[in-house]
């Protein structure tokens, strides 16, 4: 139709600037992520609910076939690039005093508020930092990458 042509176009002139960070899902990796742009070839992928990583990889976020790219886009985005490995195990954990997890929680399920709460991110200069409370204790995390 006219209306989705002329959107698509207006939309391919006027990409929206998201950033460094962006919530979204991450193609068969996360229902809800925050995306996290380190520099320009380095990017991470948080679960806020668990504040853990999901995935992080050397090259780009791919946008091409989703909703930040094309008018009617229904895609996800996705890794383009070499995956960092053992860096999606990066978390924190909960034990009970006998050493295991706390049967409230599934590996799908947030945590409960009173564990961890997070209050989001920040923009500082060319930085994201993260913002939560581990068991009451106020966390500033400022993710960053150093390539030897």
């Amino acid at each position: 139709s006219g209306s989705q042509e002329y959107g698509q176009l207006y939309f391919t002139d006027h990409l929206g600037d998201y950033g460094k960070a962006l919530y979204s899902s991450l193609n068969d990796r996360a229902n809800a992520a925050l995306l996290v742009q380190l520099d320009e070839n380095v990017q991470l992928a948080y679960n806020p609910q668990r504040m853990s990583t999901v995935a992080a990889w050397q090259g780009q976020l791919d946008l091409s076939e989703t909703k930040y790219q094309l008018y009617r886009g229904e895609g996800e985005p996705m890794i383009d690039g070499q995956e960092l490995n053992g860096l999606e195990r990066m978390h924190w954990s909960y034990q009970d005093r006998y050493g295991q997890l706390n049967n409230l929680v599934s590996e799908r399920t947030p945590y409960p508020d009173e564990w961890l709460d997070y209050h989001g991110h920040y923009q500082h200069g060319e930085d994201i930092v993260l913002s939560y409370s581990i068991m009451g204790r106020k966390v500033l995390e400022k993710p960053s990458s150093h390539m030897l």
